[in-house]
């Protein structure tokens, strides 16, 4: 894949910003917490390894995937850690929900993280058809558990699984609880394609 021209590295950067910014706006509309982007990355081909990810070794981490349905095939991934994911729901479920282990209570804790994962992907899924004039969706989110050491493994299977030509790498972060979910893209080539028609390029 060629690699992309100025104009189009600027079109991109403002339409994963402007993405970001509402994705945190219903994230912060959903929660009594509040978050921020701590940094946000994009480039083309395959996702790289994430070194924080390394470092969480036998952690228990919480992988919620949306599958990108239409014109653009992909997928988006919310990765939270066990420690994060309790104090969201700690901040935000009742005490009565928190405080006790039946298997009722656990399927909802686990339900309200997958929760913030489908209201960031329908946003998301919105913001790229409305960017290159494509129609995509999102389908149901599905949670898996990992350790933290074989979550950059799963992720590049999953980029050759749907033949990324483009990826996006974002940290949201707690502004005062210490939560810094990612927030990953995984898009094929359709994405380059559409961007690149859409673009006219300076003489």
């Amino acid at each position: 894949m060629d690699r992309l021209s100025r104009i189009q590295t600027e079109l991109v950067d403002e339409f994963i910003n402007d993405s970001l910014t509402k994705s945190i706006e219903a994230m912060n509309s959903m929660l009594n917490i509040r978050v921020k982007r701590d940094y946000a990355r994009f480039g083309l081909g395959n996702l790289r390894e994430i070194a924080e990810f390394e470092s969480l070794g036998r952690f228990k981490v919480y992988l919620i995937k949306v599958i990108l349905h239409g014109d653009i095939k992909g997928a988006l991934y919310f990765v939270i850690n066990a420690y994060e994911v309790g104090i969201i729901n700690k901040a935000c479920l009742p005490d009565d929900v928190t405080g006790t282990l039946s298997q009722a209570n656990k399927e909802m804790k686990t339900g309200f993280i997958v929760e913030i994962q489908n209201i960031i992907a329908a946003n998301s899924a919105t913001e790229i058809s409305d960017f290159l004039g494509v129609s995509v969706l999102g389908g149901v989110p599905t949670a898996t558990v990992l350790k933290g050491g074989d979550i950059n493994d799963y992720l590049q299977k999953e980029a050759k699984s749907y033949n990324s030509e483009f990826y996006m790498e974002s940290v949201l972060k707690g502004t005062d609880l210490d939560i810094s979910p990612y927030l990953i893209w995984i898009l094929d080539e359709t994405f380059i394609h559409k961007l690149k028609e859409n673009v006219v390029e300076p003489d």
